[in-house]
C-alpha cells in the first residue's frame, strides 16, 4: 500500500503543502533526517511544519497512513520470519510462537502472589522464590530489580 491508498481510505483532505509534508514524514529515509531537513525537502517553511503538527486532522492521518503503511507489509514479514524458523533460528520461532500466544516470557509479581505464563500454561498462585527458581529453570529471565523487590519482602517477614 502506498500514501495515495492510504489517503483514499481518508475523511480528511490535506493541503498540497500537507500532502508534501505526510509524504516526507512517511518516507523512511528521512526518518533520522532534521525538522530543518524535513521542510526544505517539503518545500514549507518551520512555523508550517509546526503549526500543521498542531493540527488533530493532521495528526489523525499521519497515524492512520503511519498503521496502513506498516500493516501492508506485516504478511511479508511474518513470512520472512517463519521462513528464518523453519531454517532453525530458535529466535525467529520465538517470536512468531509468542504471536501465536502459544509461548510466554513474562512474569508479573503482585504482592505475594505470582502469576506465570510457561510453556502456555498458567501457573498460579505460585511463591514468589519458587516462581523466580521455575522461570529460571525454564530460561526465563528475571531481573535483578524483581529479585531484589522479593528478597526485601521476605527479609520484612522473616524479620517480624
Amino acid at each position: 500500500m502506498n500514501i495515495d491508498q492510504t489517503l483514499e481510505l481518508s475523511d480528511y483532505e490535506p493541503s498540497e503543502k500537507e500532502l508534501a509534508l505526510l509524504r516526507v514524514l512517511l518516507n523512511p529515509e528521512h526518518a533520522n533526517k532534521t525538522i530543518t531537513d524535513k521542510v526544505e525537502i517539503a518545500g514549507i517553511d518551520r512555523s508550517m511544519y509546526y503549526y500543521y503538527m498542531k493540527k488533530p486532522d493532521f495528526l489523525s492521518l499521519i497515524r492512520s497512513s503511519s498503521m496502513n503503511l506498516v500493516s501492508s507489509g506485516v504478511t511479508d514479514i511474518i513470512h520472512a520470519f517463519m521462513d528464518k524458523a523453519k531454517g532453525g533460528s530458535f529466535k525467529h520461532g520465538k517470536v512468531l510462537l509468542e504471536m501465536a500466544g502459544m509461548h510466554s516470557d513474562s512474569i508479573s509479581i503482585d504482592n505475594s502472589t505470582v502469576n506465570v505464563i510457561v510453556g502456555g500454561k498458567n501457573i498460579e498462585k505460585m511463591g514468589d522464590r519458587e516462581l523466580i527458581r521455575l522461570a529460571e529453570e525454564q530460561g526465563i529471565r528475571v531481573s535483578e530489580r524483581e529479585k531484589q523487590i522479593i528478597d526485601a519482602k521476605y527479609k520484612v517477614i522473616d524479620n517480624g
